[in-house]
């Protein structure tokens, strides 16, 4: 139980390195599980944040676009190979914004934007850290 805790806390420092702009892609495990359990938690966390923010028809519809653009994000020039490093990083950068949009931004469309825009400039710095590689 001692390493889940250690893991769980290592996750979560990782999530503030990315929410800070320090962390890289590269250094969560290649791990197929890891990487699904967290795009779960993402989804989920997304779909809650657009069923409350907006209703149930929008909730249906944000999870399929957020899937099909990570997808398109995360995977080789296109092909079907998906790098699960960089999945579970942004996966695991998304939850927690996910979850403070839901709590703070409820109905605010500037702090919807702002979160917005700056979620959109982690995820291009995680593509530009995969390029410099």
């Amino acid at each position: 139980m001692k390493e889940l805790f250690q893991f769980i806390r290592g996750l979560a420092a990782q999530a503030w390195l990315y929410a800070t702009f320090r962390g890289k892609w590269q250094d969560m495990p290649e791990s197929t599980f890891l990487c699904a359990i967290l795009t779960v938690m993402a989804l989920i966390s997304i779909i809650v944040m657009s069923y409350i923010e907006y209703g149930a028809d929008f909730a249906l519809a944000l999870p399929l676009l957020y899937l099909g653009s990570v997808w398109v994000f995360c995977s080789d020039e296109g092909t079907l190979k998906i790098n699960k490093q960089l999945l579970s990083a942004v996966s695991l950068f998304m939850i927690p914004i996910a979850l403070l949009l839901t709590t703070v931004g409820s109905g605010h469309e500037l702090v919807e934007s702002v979160f917005g825009l700056y979620a959109s400039i982690a995820v291009i710095k995680f593509k530009t850290t995969e390029q410099n590689r």
